[in-house]
């Protein structure tokens, strides 16, 4: 709603062009997640299945092949050669920080990642530092200590908004945080905080083998709904909920992705930047510069109707550019790659 006022208040001046959500135009992806409490090879295990799922010559980076994130005790079988070579293949891991499903202060949440992350960086040396987390037991003792304390240890992507207990969710899938794009924390003064919400949408104990709550979530995002965004996943390997996930995402054509991957992309975007706004004669000119770490992945959207208007030509450069028109919120937008140069839209 407040995209279209925006939208519908500046139509007189200039279409707004922006960038979309999610690569390639993608209206979903489930960020595979789990909690590997090293009951058995479970990650291991999942993570081969899903290299099997692979395309022909797919691109890790531009989200083409399945990839997760396992959150694991340093008690796993998982030696860290093996984890290395995991890595090398495009998939995410890192302690899975415990308080012993105590509530906390924020000094005790302190020394809590401290032991995890230690015992973690001396079972897995060869790993990079994590980017994400979520607690054992989503422990949650006040408002931003926990992102405070997540930012000082590097960690950027919480995902300790959990649907669950299954008494509470009753059945019904949804967004607890009204939405399913990452959002950054805010500080009790207004102040943000440099790491990002992602909410834990599909969890196995909520749903106990039921494929319902998956189908609902994707449904909805590619339906007339448009619930855009990414949907958490949560799975401990005490059932088969990972592999439900992978043949809901394979049967509807829905990204598999780490949170790295997805830390990664939402920084990209947000640091791409349209400039140099304005219309002249019924032609809009704009420059789009796209942060490399989203090259080739991300799309703009620019509106069809102006008040001069209907789009009728889009350049960049000088040269033709191709675009699909979709219906967004009761709006027409041209589809378009976020290539950078300047640009000239047309409306007659």
């Amino acid at each position: 709603m407040l995209t279209n006022i925006i939208e519908q208040l500046h139509q007189d001046a200039a279409p707004l062009p922006r960038f979309w959500y999610l690569p390639h135009g993608a209206n979903v992806a489930l960020l595979m997640a789990s909690d590997d409490h090293a009951t058995g090879d479970g990650t291991k295990s999942s993570f081969e299945h899903m290299l099997t799922l692979d395309p022909a010559d797919c691109s890790v980076r531009l989200w083409e092949c399945p990839r997760a994130t396992s959150w694991i005790y340093p008690s796993s079988p998982m030696t860290d050669g093996e984890a290395a070579e995991f890595f090398d293949d495009g998939f995410d891991m890192g302690a899975h920080v415990t308080t012993q499903c105590q509530n906390w202060t924020p000094a005790s949440l302190d020394v809590s990642f401290a032991r995890s992350l230690s015992a973690f960086r001396e079972k897995y040396p060869s790993l990079p530092e994590q980017v994400g987390s979520r607690l054992h037991c989503i422990a949650w003792s006040d408002w931003t200590s926990q992102p405070h304390v997540e930012r000082s240890w590097g960690i950027r992507l919480d995902m300790n908004y959990y649907n669950w207990p299954p008494t509470w969710i009753q059945g019904r899938p949804g967004y607890m945080t009204g939405s399913a794009l990452p959002m950054r924390f805010g500080s009790d003064d207004g102040q943000l905080i440099n790491v990002f919400q992602q909410e834990t949408h599909l969890v196995n104990e909520t749903w106990n083998g039921s494929t319902e709550g998956i189908e609902k979530l994707i449904s909805a995002a590619n339906g007339t709904e448009g619930y855009f965004g990414v949907l958490g996943t949560h799975y401990d390997y005490s059932d088969s909920f990972d592999r439900q996930l992978m043949d809901a995402a394979m049967k509807h054509d829905v990204p598999m992705i780490s949170a790295r991957q997805l830390l990664d992309f939402t920084d990209g975007r947000n640091e791409s930047t349209i400039s140099g706004l304005h219309a002249v004669a019924g032609s809009v000119n704009f420059t789009v510069d796209p942060d490399p770490r989203v090259a080739g992945m991300l799309q703009t959207m620019l509106p069809v109707q102006s008040a001069t208007g209907t789009l009728a030509a889009l350049h960049r450069g000088g040269q033709d550019v191709d675009f699909t028109v979709r219906t967004i919120k009761g709006i027409d937008y041209a589809f378009f790659d976020a290539d950078a140069g300047a640009y000239t839209a047309e409306y007659h």
